[in-house]
This record gives C-alpha cells, structure tokens and sequence, in this order.
C-alpha cells in the first residue's frame, strides 16, 4: 500500500525505494498446485489495493480465475505490479492540487479536459475500492467477533455488489482516460526542448499506468526503465552492486531467477492457463473464503482472558 514506498532527494534526484514487511510467498510454490500456490493460500494484504482478479480469488474461489486468462495472469504474475501503479496514481492525485483553469487557452483546452476526466476517472475508482475495503473490513470485524449471521450477511452484500466486475468496469473508464491524457501531451504545444522531454516522459508514464492496471497489460518490470527514459535511475539494493536485482517468472513455472533490470531483455509473453484440476469447494462461501477473518479469529480465541482489574 502507499506506506511502502519512500522518496528521497539526493544529488538533485529524486530516489524511490519500497519497504515492505507484508506477506510473501514462495516464487515457484506461487504458481504451482498445492501448497503456498495461488489455488490454496488465501488472499491477503490491503483489499484497497487489490485489483479484480484477488477480489474474484476472494469472493468465488480459484474457479472464478481458471476461465479467465486476463485474471489469472494478473492473480499470479502482476499482483505487485497492478498495487504499485494504484500507488502511484494514489501519489498523484494527492500531489496535484492546482485548480484547472475555468477558461483555459485554445491550444490547451484538450488537456485540460483530458486531466479533468483522468481526476474525475480515479476518484470513481477510488471511491470503489476504499468502499469494498469497508465492506471487507465489516465482514472480518463481524467474522472475528463470532457474529456468523452479520458476516455472512455482509459477504452476501459483497457477492451481490460483483465487485470484480465492477472494478474492472471502473479500470477500464480510467485507463482510457490515462490513454487519453498521455495522447494530449504527446500533442502538446511546442515549447523548449526541455519542457517537450518531460512532457514526453509524462506521457509515457501514463501510458506504463494504464498498462500496469489492465488484466490485459503485456508490460513486464524490465520493460519499465526503458519506458520511463534514461531521467528515472534507480538506485542499487542495500549492500548490493550497482545492478537492481528481481524475481522474474517466465512461462516455465519453475524456472524462478533472478536476472537483472539492466541486462535483461523481456521476451514475448503468452495467456497462462492452469492443466491440473482445481480443489473441489465444498463449504459456504462466506465461511470458505474468509481466510484472514477465520485465522484472526483463531488468534484470538487463543489470547487468554485477562483478569478483573480491581479498582484503583
């Protein structure tokens, strides 16, 4: 979530570092059928920040992704992805205060529309996203507290809201609105070279965005330095080299490795199906898929009930 990411200046450079001590998994386990896959471990993390594939695992179980090469490929493979560029439009959102102007100049008009709907476009998504948390939120809270009937009464509400779908319909009307705005500065003005590069990589980053949020998004880690252009440098790994290291997963589930940002080229990716028969579901959904809500409840029945405090 947006507590991750940390910014620094240094050098008259802005430098982003990530910090996260949430739940991780095993890399080849992740993309496997049994234990620690994507088809046994429940969801987790911050349900703000999850996209329509960890809702549809959450609500309907690992069936509701098998007939869906878009979701299944975002639920295994762009988790992180899809949460750092909601991150980012989050950053920005927050970061751009000024006022549109009310009659803005001819040659300007178009853009200004376009960052209007872009802001108008997160808001909606937003606003979504924060409400289903709520609701989640809701549900565990009731989960946790033995209240069985509200909580499955909240987990209906859930189901009947199709939030999936509904944040999908949601990142659509955003990232045509991202495509939009980047086609704007594209076609800005002319101006100083220096104000048409940053415009162009404003652009771009918009376009890595949309890419990022969208089931469908081809665009891989590797791919973003490039994107971004030479202006963005990433600084190396504490008590590393130079090199940014990550975990990359290609189309052979067990071939997990870990290559380098700098050197590595992306190589054509493809829809990635599941072969091995999925777990039959045989509980109530609300009692099935509340993971997070049955293990905090778990925790809790396991704290011991402290003793009457006398009076002081």
């Amino acid at each position: 979530n947006s507590a991750a990411p940390t910014v620094s200046m240094a050098a008259e450079a802005l430098e982003f570092s990530v910090v996260d001590f949430g739940a991780c998994v095993d890399a080849a386990a992740w993309v496997g059928n049994g234990e620690g896959s994507w088809q046994a471990a429940n969801p987790t993390g911050d349900a703000r920040y999850w996209g329509p594939a960890s809702w549809a695992r959450h609500l309907e179980g690992p069936d509701a992704l098998r007939g869906d090469a878009a979701l299944l490929r975002q639920y295994t493979r762009r988790l992180d992805m899809f949460a750092v560029a909601v991150c980012a439009l989050e950053a920005m959102a927050a970061l751009h205060t000024a006022e549109c102007p009310s009659t803005p100049s001819s040659n300007g008009g178009e853009l200004v529309e376009g960052v209007e709907r872009l802001r108008r476009g997160w808001t909606g998504y937003w606003e979504l996203a924060v409400h289903s948390f709520d609701l989640l939120s809701a549900y565990s809270h009731h989960a946790c507290a033995g209240d069985d009937a509200t909580a499955g009464q909240v987990w209906n509400g859930l189901l009947q809201a199709n939030v999936p779908q509904a944040l999908r319909d949601c990142i659509g009307e955003l990232c045509a609105n991202l495509s939009a705005a980047a086609e704007h500065l594209r076609r800005a003005p002319p101006a100083p070279e220096a104000a048409v590069a940053q415009w162009r990589q404003a652009a771009d980053t918009l376009s890595a965005l949309r890419e990022m949020l969208l089931p469908e998004g081809r665009l891989e880690w590797a791919d973003l330095p490039a994107v971004l252009s030479s202006s963005v440098s990433v600084a190396p790994p504490l008590g590393g080299s130079a090199e940014v290291c990550f975990c990359a997963i290609d189309e052979d589930p067990h071939d997990v490795s870990v290559a380098s940002i700098k050197t590595r080229t992306p190589s054509p990716r493809k829809n990635f199906g599941v072969d091995a028969p999925l777990p039959e579901l045989t509980t109530p959904p609300h009692q099935r898929l509340g993971g997070f809500a049955r293990g905090m409840r778990e925790a809790c029945d396991e704290v011991p009930t402290p003793p009457p405090q006398r009076p002081s």
